[in-house]
């Protein structure tokens, strides 16, 4: 029942940085450098020591049928000045299963991300800016030192992604820890936290007006990019509770199929 666990990662010494995002290094007010942008790809879940934890969160939105779920192979690092907003939250994808990672689930158990998946989700989130959607985006790609099996069914290195976003935290989220006292506080953290990152460094969760301009701003927000994915004719993405962002924007787009747009 806890909104996010902590979880024990090392340094992986088989990490390489291999790409970085230079237009998005660029727009980033605090640009890591080269050797904190390798050392924030290195961790990993399955390197002993564990001389770290980071965060993970639960989100999903449906039944628990396979036991808690949420960032199954992701964990969450932190924020950079920048962006739209003034901030970005940074996390890293695929870096070795989590205790919310999605048993029975081939694609998510072991918390690998093949490489060439990981390029088609960098390479459709590039598509996606491109196209105006405010999606997340990939800042660097790593080399891991495992292997793993994606769907051709065939084993494949694993890399890992730096993500970028102005908030990974979904509507799910805020579903899930709405009720109860002890829950409440949780909600209303989350809520204000997401309204600074999304809306203004004076947001406060307790003001009405507030989050009143929160829900219109989710509104409004989700109403664009749903009306983009129709105008763009991009099939295969459903926007679930889990894939909604608590600013209205959609969070994850691995699964769109582009066809011929007929704006």
């Amino acid at each position: 029942g806890k909104f996010s666990v902590e979880v024990p990662v090392g340094v992986d010494a088989q990490a390489k940085l291999l790409w970085k995002n230079q237009g998005l290094l660029q727009r980033l007010e605090r640009a890591p450098n080269e050797r904190a942008l390798e050392k924030l790809g290195a961790y990993s879940t399955e390197v002993h020591p564990q001389n770290a934890h980071l965060v993970a969160s639960r989100y999903q939105d449906s039944a628990d049928i396979n036991g808690a779920q949420g960032d199954g192979r992701s964990v969450y690092l932190g924020t950079f000045r920048g962006g739209l907003y003034g901030a970005y939250e940074a996390q890293l994808k695929g870096c070795g299963p989590t205790p919310l990672a999605w048993k029975g689930h081939a694609f998510h158990e072991d918390g690998w991300v093949s490489f060439q998946r990981t390029l088609w989700e960098t390479s459709i989130a590039d598509e996606l800016h491109r196209l105006g959607f405010e999606a997340p985006e990939v800042l660097a790609i790593y080399r891991t030192g495992s292997r793993t099996v994606d769907n051709t069914e065939r084993s494949w290195p694993a890399a890992t992604a730096l993500r970028l976003s102005s908030t990974h935290f979904r509507l799910g989220h805020l579903r899930r820890f709405s009720h109860g006292k002890k829950a409440q506080a949780t909600f209303l953290g989350l809520l204000q936290h997401v309204g600074r990152t999304t809306l203004s460094p004076e947001f406060s969760a307790t003001a009405v007006h507030d989050r009143v301009a929160l829900v219109e701003r989710f509104a409004r927000n989700l109403g664009l990019d749903i009306g983009k994915c129709d105008a763009l004719n991009i099939h295969c993405f459903h926007p679930t509770l889990g894939n909604v962002r608590v600013d209205g924007h959609l969070l994850d787009f691995s699964t769109v199929r582009f066809f011929r747009h007929y704006v």
